[in-house]
């Protein structure tokens, strides 16, 4: 077995972050899951507002970067190369890891499944786009 962190290609790790934080930025904008999230976890625009988005941005994009980094050395350990594969390392990532433990807290919290597919999904759509960029970037 190769070391994932031997030839580590930085530049794809830092373009599937951003690709990442990117999708997540859109996914909980009021385009496409943000007014339902909202909804459903019950959170004021007020409230939002009050946040540092400053600390908030940079602290989701430097976990972003994290996940990306991990998932690289899960590419370079399985071999991918090309768009297909790293998406479907990113899929298997997203799904078997992140979703089920979410799904998990689920079980426990009193959420509604809404939130629970928004919040999931986001993470699956993140890993499976992060996965794509660093499948054609190897």
């Amino acid at each position: 077995m190769s070391n994932p962190f031997e030839d580590i290609n930085f530049a794809a790790i830092f373009f599937a972050a951003l690709v990442g934080f990117a999708l997540g930025w859109l996914w909980y904008s009021p385009f496409l899951f943000g007014k339902i999230w909202c909804e459903e976890a019950k959170v004021k625009e007020e409230d939002m507002k009050k946040k540092n988005k400053t600390i908030l941005l940079a602290s989701t994009f430097g976990l972003t970067l994290i996940a990306a980094f991990i998932l690289s050395s899960f590419v370079e350990i399985a071999g991918a190369s090309g768009a297909l594969s790293g998406g479907i390392i990113g899929l298997l990532a997203g799904g078997g890891f992140v979703a089920t433990a979410v799904a998990t807290n689920y079980l426990f919290d009193v959420k509604s499944m809404k939130m629970f597919f928004i919040n999931a999904g986001h993470h699956v759509a993140c890993y499976v786009a992060m996965g794509t960029v660093l499948g054609m970037m190897s």
